[in-house]
């Protein structure tokens, strides 16, 4: 069976993007039911014993709660899926770890990383040999130019961008419509 874990709505854009993807979504586990969820509701995860079969995708935007949901589940000897949406242009030559998710319309070039569980949300691209740390959130519209290594749990909110070879630390929160022009070496809010 495969399985969302969401909190919000956030759960029903990764659903629409798993099903463009062509993975067919059989329920889904939050700590509320929501609304117009179009598969079953499994309940709240913690009550959940995963089966063989179950693959799961954590549509969870908080890092904190995201992290918790990743660990309890690979607890539990859990699967994750990539949910990738056709729109994108993913390099060959590109690394996508488990449990990423890319929203519509986003690039991925050659050499880019990214890390488990990271989301990439819509038109946002990682260039050539950048990174996208684990657990990262990187926002809509963003771009990630070529070298530029985002470590873990970062979260870059919508229209940043990073100049080449930029570094930026784990744990860093980026503002939205930044410029980031030099290397961010310890975690922060800029």
């Amino acid at each position: 069976m495969n399985i969302i874990v969401c909190e919000d709505d956030f759960g029903l854009d990764v659903f629409c993007f798993a099903k463009s993807a062509g993975w067919s979504v059989s329920g889904f586990l939050s700590p509320i039911e929501i609304k117009n969820f179009p598969a079953e509701y499994l309940g709240i995860m913690e009550n959940y014993s995963p089966q063989a079969e179950d693959v799961f995708c954590i549509a969870i935007k908080d890092i904190k709660k995201r992290i918790a949901a990743a660990d309890f589940l690979k607890r539990k000897n859990a699967k994750f899926a990539k949910i990738i949406h056709p729109t994108c242009e993913v390099s060959r030559l590109s690394e996508i770890s488990q449990g990423v998710i890319i929203a519509p319309f986003c690039l991925v070039s050659a050499g880019a990383e990214i890390g488990e569980f990271a989301i990439i949300e819509s038109h946002s691209q990682i260039g050539h040999n950048a990174s996208a740390g684990a657990f990262s959130n990187i926002g809509s519209h963003c771009d990630l130019t070529g070298f530029c290594k985002v470590g873990d749990r970062c979260d870059i909110a919508s229209g940043c961008a990073l100049i080449p070879k930029v570094k930026i630390a784990s744990d860093v929160k980026i503002k939205a419509n930044s410029a980031i022009i030099s290397s961010k070496r310890k975690p922060g809010t800029f």
